[in-house]
């Protein structure tokens, strides 16, 4: 089953959030999900993606191409799309998956 999930990637949160990301991960991957994320490297979205990785979890990211250029992608992904603008990233995300997760974050989540 594909989880899309939506979270931050900010790293300015409390700490417990990203400690119960990393946890989520290791949830998704040992249950066999592929995590469909927004692909960032860093915060919520990164904590997610490691714990999904440290139990051989498969990751899709989708970025659209200004955040590709201003943030670090997870470097471990099974697949990565890059969409020209936010409105046709969040369709991906919404088209890819078979269930949702939203974790914190910011406006756009």
């Amino acid at each position: 089953m594909n989880i899309t999930v939506f979270a931050s990637s900010s790293d300015k949160l409390s700490p417990v959030f990203y400690s119960e990301a990393e946890q989520v991960g290791h949830y998704l991957a040992k249950n066999n999900h592929k995590v469909i994320f927004g692909a960032s490297n860093i915060g919520i979205m990164g904590a997610l993606a490691r714990g999904a990785k440290q139990f051989g979890g498969a990751l899709d990211g989708v970025i659209n191409k200004k955040l590709l250029a201003e943030t670090s992608v997870f470097p471990e992904l099974s697949d990565l799309v890059v969409c020209d603008d936010l409105l046709e990233r969040k369709k991906i995300l919404i088209n890819k998956a078979d269930g949702f997760l939203v974790l914190p974050g910011g406006i756009g989540t």
